[in-house]
């Protein structure tokens, strides 16, 4: 169960209508289900996965009933005219919210979330030789997690330590 409100405006006003309704919803490789009751055979609505865009977040004017929530977009292009659906599904939890968020990603991309040439232009980017933070230069850290707590624990200490030779 999802608390669901779809995008609708007063006669192209933009005046915004409706309220969050608890929906069933079922998500499959191919599309979402909605459905108004869980003991429901027939969706009351159904949408292509692969033609859904799925943000975090939600508007704060909509009033959302929790703070953890998805922007669903449906971009469907039909050949008469191209249609646009938008509406918002509310979470209980954070985590509940970011299972639906990562479930939506792996059922687009095929389980293929992080590409390989993707990953490993990440991994290549190097930092510019002149990185700055103000006045002070940002040094990248390195070797291991225990030796980058000690130098930051040392110097969170005595700050001025290590101007002290200067």
């Amino acid at each position: 169960m999802v608390k669901f409100r779809e995008e609708r405006s007063i006669l192209g006003l933009g005046l915004n209508t409706g309220s969050f309704h608890d929906r069933y919803f079922i998500l499959s490789t191919v599309s979402l289900r909605m459905y108004k009751e869980v003991r429901s055979n027939r969706p009351e609505r159904e949408w292509q996965v692969k033609n859904l865009r799925v943000y975090l977040g939600i508007k704060k004017k909509l009033r959302p009933p929790t703070c953890w929530g998805l922007t669903v977009i449906n971009g469907s292009e039909k050949q008469e005219k191209p249609e646009r659906q938008q509406w918002y599904l509310c979470c209980d939890t954070q985590t509940e919210m970011r299972e639906w968020f990562s479930t939506f990603l792996t059922i687009q991309y095929d389980g293929n979330v992080w590409p390989a040439d993707a990953v490993q232009t990440r991994v290549t980017r190097a930092l510019p030789a002149d990185t700055r933070h103000g006045n002070v230069a940002l040094i990248p850290l390195r070797g291991s997690e225990n030796e980058m707590r000690n130098s930051v624990a040392a110097f969170t200490a005595d700050p001025l330590g290590l101007f002290r030779d200067v």
